[in-house]
Formats: C-alpha cells, sequence, structure tokens
C-alpha cells in the first residue's frame, strides 16, 4: 500500500534496463509479523535505498537469537537483480524488547550491517554500553563470532544471572565494569575488571571491592575481589549450569566458606552476626522466638538433594535468646525431614553451666519446639538472672511489661501496736493477724535483744547479749 512515480521504460517482462528507470515513493508492507513503513523509497538502474519505520514487528521467526519484537528505523540499500544478504547493506537503530540471545533485558542499537559482519556502533541495555563487531552465519541464521568492548556503571547485582540466592537472604549492591566479551557465541569469554560498592548480604556489609572476573560457557564464573581499605574480600565460583562451587566472604571479623562437591555443600563460618543474618528468619520460626544474637562460628555438611544436614564444632559467644543472655553456647544439630535434633548442648554464664537437648519439628508449618534444660554449676538466682526474670511474668514477656518489689515487699504483716517505756529503757510492739504473733522486746539496761515469732505453732526465737557477745537463735517448726 502507498503511492510511487515510475520514470523510465517498461516493457512487458518489467522494466526496461536499457533505459534509465527511476522510482521514487513511500507506502506501508503489510507482513504477518507485522507492519514495515517507508518512509522514502528511491530506485535508479536497479539499486535501491528505502527508509523504513518498524513499531512493535515481531522477531520471534528470525532464528533463535531473537525474541520479542522491535521498533525503531531501517535504511536498506542493495540491488534488485541480486537480493541477498550478503549483498544487502543495513543501517539501523533499533530497540529490542527482550533483548538478543544472551541478554534479556530491552535492548537498544546502533548498527551497520555490510554484508560480512555487524557492527555495532553502540548498544545499551541495563546500565550497560557495548560497542564492537558480531560475525552473523547467514546460512545457519545466527551470530557465530562476538567481539565487543563493554562498559557499565552502577548496575543493581539483581539483575545479573547470579547464582540461585533463596529469598531468605538479603542482599543488595552495584557494579562497575570495564572488560570484554569475545569468542563463539554458543561459549562466549567475558574478563574485565569489577568494581563492587554498597555491597551487603544477609545485612552483613563490606567495604567497597575490587578485582576481575572470568566467565565463559565451559568453565562458569570466577570472581574475585579484595579491599583496598581492610581484609573484605568475596570470591565466587560458579560452574558451567550456574551452580556455585565454591562462594568466600570476608567481612571484619567475620568470614563465610562453601564448598560443593557432588551434592554435598560444605559450610565453613567464624565470627558470623546472628542479630543480623537471623533478622529475615525470624518470621519462619516460632512466634516464642523474638531475638536471636550472639557470634556463630561451625561447621555445616549439607545435602542438596534431600535438604538435610549436620552441624558439627557450633560455637556461639555471647548468645542471646529473646531474654537470655550467655557466654558461650556449644552444640550440634541433625537434621533429618522436617525434625532438627539439638544435641549436647552446653552453655555456660558467669558461674553457671546448663546442658540442653531437643529438637524442632514441622520446619514449614507452625514450628514446634521441644527440649530440656538442667542446671548442671550454678544456682536458680543465677540461672534466672541470665534469663533476666525477676517475676513469673518475665516468662511470658508478651503478656505486660514487668514491675518488680523491692525490700519492703517481702513483710507481709504491720505493726497495729506499739508501747514504749523510757525509763526502763524498753520498747516492745506486738501485731495479731488472725493467730500470727509478732513480739519484739529491747532492754537496754542488760544489752539484751529477744525477738519472738510465733505463726500457728512456727516458732522462731533469737537471742543476741552484747555483754557477752553471745548471738543465739533457735528455730522450731514443731
Amino acid at each position: 500500500d502507498g503511492e510511487f512515480q515510475l520514470r523510465g521504460g517498461v516493457d512487458k517482462e518489467g522494466l526496461d534496463k536499457e533505459k534509465d528507470v527511476l522510482m521514487t515513493g513511500r507506502g506501508s508492507i503489510l507482513l504477518p509479523q507485522g507492519i514495515v513503513n517507508i518512509s522514502d523509497f528511491h530506485l535508479q538502474d536497479s539499486n535501491f535505498l528505502a527508509q523504513t519505520q518498524l513499531t512493535n514487528f515481531s522477531v520471534n521467526d528470525f532464528g533463535n537469537d531473537f525474541r520479542g519484537a522491535v521498533t525503531g528505523n531501517l535504511t536498506w540499500q542493495g540491488n534488485i537483480d541480486n537480493l541477498t544478504a550478503n549483498n544487502l547493506h543495513l543501517k539501523g537503530d533499533l530497540v529490542f524488547s527482550e533483548g538478543i540471545n544472551l541478554i534479556h533485558q530491552p535492548l537498544s542499537a546502533n548498527f551497520i550491517w555490510n554484508g560480512e559482519f555487524l557492527d555495532i556502533l553502540e548498544a545499551k541495555f541495563d546500565r550497560i554500553l557495548a560497542k564492537g563487531i558480531l560475525e552473523y552465519d547467514i546460512e545457519r541464521e545466527t551470530v557465530k563470532e562476538i567481539n565487543l568492548d563493554i562498559k557499565g556503571k552502577g548496575i543493581d547485582i539483581k539483575s545479573l544471572p547470579l547464582v540461585s540466592i533463596p529469598e531468605i537472604i538479603p542482599y543488595q549492591g552495584n557494579i562497575d565494569f570495564q572488560g570484554k566479551l569475545k569468542g563463539d557465541i554458543s561459549q562466549p569469554n567475558l574478563t574485565g575488571k569489577v568494581n563492587l560498592n554498597d555491597f551487603q548480604i544477609a545485612n552483613i556489609d563490606f567495604s567497597p571491592l575490587s578485582g576481575k572476573i572470568t566467565a565463559s560457557g565451559n568453565q562458569g564464573i570466577n570472581l574475585q575481589l579484595d579491599s583496598v581499605k581492610n581484609n573484605d574480600k568475596l570470591y565466587i565460583d560458579i560452574d558451567n549450569e550456574n551452580q556455585s562451587k565454591k562462594i568466600a566472604m570476608e567481612s571484619n571479623y567475620t568470614y563465610l566458606e562453601a564448598v560443593k562437591e557432588k551434592e554435598t555443600l560444605a559450610i565453613r563460618g567464624n565470627n558470623i552476626p546472628l542479630e543480623k543474618i537471623t533478622k529475615p528468619w525470624l518470621s519462619y520460626l516460632p512466634d516464642t522466638i523474638e531475638k536471636i544474637g550472639g557470634s556463630l562460628s561451625g561447621e555445616m555438611t549439607f545435602n542438596l538433594t534431600d535438604n538435610n544436614f549436620i552441624a558439627e564444632k557450633i560455637i556461639i559467644n555471647k548468645p542471646t535468646l529473646n531474654n537470655f543472655q550467655g557466654d558461650t553456647l556449644t552444640t550440634e544439630a541433625i537434621k533429618q525431614g522436617e525434625v532438627i535434633e539439638i544435641r549436647d548442648g552446653k552453655i555456660n554464664h558467669q558461674e553457671n553451666e546448663y546442658l540442653f537437648s531437643g529438637e524442632v519439628t514441622s520446619l514449614t508449618n507452625n514450628p514446634e519446639i521441644k527440649g530440656k534444660v538442667e542446671i548442671k554449676e550454678g544456682d536458680i538466682q543465677n540461672f534466672l538472672r541470665s534469663w533476666k526474670i525477676f517475676d513469673v511474668r518475665d516468662f511470658f514477656p508478651n503478656s505486660q511489661p514487668p514491675q518488680y518489689g523491692n525490700a519492703k515487699d517481702l513483710y507481709s504483716f504491720s505493726v497495729n501496736l506499739e508501747t514504749t517505756n523510757n525509763s526502763g529503757n524498753e520498747v516492745a510492739s506486738q501485731t495479731n493477724n488472725s493467730g500470727n504473733e509478732v513480739t519484739s522486746k529491747i532492754n537496754n539496761s542488760g544489752n539484751e535483744v529477744t525477738s519472738k515469732i510465733n505463726n500457728s505453732g512456727n516458732e522462731v526465737t533469737s537471742k543476741i547479749n552484747n555483754s557477752g557477745n553471745e548471738v543465739t537463735s533457735k528455730i522450731n517448726n514443731s
């Protein structure tokens, strides 16, 4: 559909090539993939030049490297007598809605096709800028070789195809990158320099990191970053199936390493701040657990097939659980199915030593905790102080704020009769609360103090005679 003007010779078979032919016009071409608008068409002596525009033109049928739709401008130049890709020249400024090949984000590209290769003048996706050469296999309709210079600044690591990280582990950071992507498009090689800023994982902060990255379809990804300020570092080794082989990270005095061998993941940690990393986990634990704290060190072997694990050599310095605060905690844990068994637990706090064991069941549906605690050394008062329990209501911190008494609250009786005789320096008081009798007598002449408490058969008598420095006490519960 369009308007065209033709000047020159025309015979029964079409254009008369012996005579000058000039065709100009504009219009549109309706195809199954969409509409191609022709803003300017020029044909002379079998050579043509066409300015076209595409809007949401489907490219799903153009080979495995293409998907989605494309929008933008294309300039076509060639010869109608030899209309092949090798003899066709293109200049484009296009936006691919779903990227091309390995790039899955929207991609804008300014390029030239000269019949042999695609010259990428500028390509942008996310915060990445690339330029270079793509060799295209016309017969197989696929990109054959790639050679691109790539720069990126402030790239959100969440937008990158990293190893799968569970949602329960929050992470963030921004990457600056400069390097090259080259080689066979099916197995390209990426090399370059990386700066990682504002990196945080599991609420653990890292100082700015810098280093290098190498990646290929055959070998996977290897990233080695170190801090120029301190000992912070991040090493990641991922296989060609996007599964982690080794991850090691260090921040301040915190160290964590995970190594995969076949279907087993061995994890070793040192000085891991539990209060930070467990914040996102509390919603998965019983409601009675409000706070977990301390510095964790230990080893764990994790089965990737059934998600069972064995945790050994667990040590927590300054362990905290809700109100409880201790000095050190050691234990082991084993997970089988929906049950985590806690073994050989020991907590030390000041002069106290507690032994504990238990299990956590129904991990995915209303978790339950069962356990027992034994006071091996220490007394109940120190135990209660460890848990900050001063009142029965402190066992249930969500019920109401604790209210603590003072010394005078320990006495339940009151004085209602008092007699003073200054002549004999004698003072006597008596209280009778339904059979409970309290009597005290002070006689300063003989420096004698005598008190008597009789609570329905329970008699307590004490005598202090300062003349002979004698103290006598007697309790009779008969």
